[in-house]
């Protein structure tokens, strides 16, 4: 199965700027930035593949990732633009950035190098989200209930609760394809590798409280990205732009001109 129609939502005047979410996201986690950009951009959210409103598909690598945001841009005349991406998101731009450059002006990766991440990295948020049958249950509460058994952690229960939806017909339904993103879990977590140096302006974009991005990612990733800037962002986690939005913010409007 080739490239896919993503759902997206288009808003702003301005330089086309396209932002790509994290792994069981979608692109409602970035409207609070999107809102107070969209008086200089024209900003593209976008539900990637098995995400927020985008197809469910069986297969899913950075590859078809990344040719479904080709289409998006194929679709809407898009050249030239500005790419950001935050963590799966953040791959996505740079599988883009390795095969098909030519098309971006500026990138920004958001908390994640391009190396590979353990593959048992979200285990224990997949226990939790399989402990949660959405036909059944009667309420989020009751679905965080049973998440907390295995996720102490509020805030992140709360950004996982976000993709719960209620039926017309009554219980609930996972807006992303949990079967598909733990089948393919093995290609979320390998690596971009390049094979060449890539000449177009990106910034690292990091939260000091994350461990995504370590003292050897800052060595290593500007033998990759000749003209890197590394951006990090005080007491923030992974979650930058949910953390640190008015940083986020002015990360933006500096590093997109």
């Amino acid at each position: 199965m080739g490239a896919v129609a993503l759902n997206a939502k288009i808003l702003g005047k301005g330089p086309d700027l396209i932002i790509l979410h994290g792994l069981l996201g979608s692109l409602d986690n970035w409207m609070t930035v999107a809102n107070q950009i969209s008086d200089s951009y024209r900003v593209h959210l976008i539900d990637l593949r098995n995400h927020g409103r985008s197809p469910h598909t069986d297969e899913m690598n950075y590859r078809l990732m990344a040719e479904d945001v080709l289409q998006h841009c194929r679709t809407h005349g898009l050249n030239n633009v500005f790419l950001a991406g935050h963590s799966m998101g953040g791959k996505v731009v740079l599988e883009i950035l390795r095969d098909q450059g030519g098309l971006v002006r500026k990138a920004m990766v958001i908390d994640i190098g391009s190396r590979a991440y353990p593959s048992e990295g979200h285990s224990i948020i997949f226990q939790a989200l399989q402990a949660v049958d959405p036909s059944i249950i009667q309420s989020r509460n009751q679905a965080d209930v049973l998440m907390s058994e295995y996720i102490s952690d509020f805030p992140v229960r709360q950004f996982l609760l976000k993709n719960l939806e209620r039926l017309p017909t009554g219980g609930f339904s996972w807006k992303f394809n949990l079967a598909s993103i733990q089948a393919n879990y093995g290609d979320i977590a390998s690596s971009v590798v390049f094979d060449q140096q890539v000449f177009i302006p990106v910034c690292f974009l990091y939260g000091t409280g994350s461990d995504y991005i370590t003292y050897e990612d800052l060595k290593s990733l500007p033998r990759t990205f000749a003209h890197c800037r590394f951006w990090p962002v005080e007491g923030a986690g992974h979650w930058v732009h949910a953390e640190r939005p008015d940083e986020t913010v002015r990360a933006f409007r500096e590093w997109f001109v």
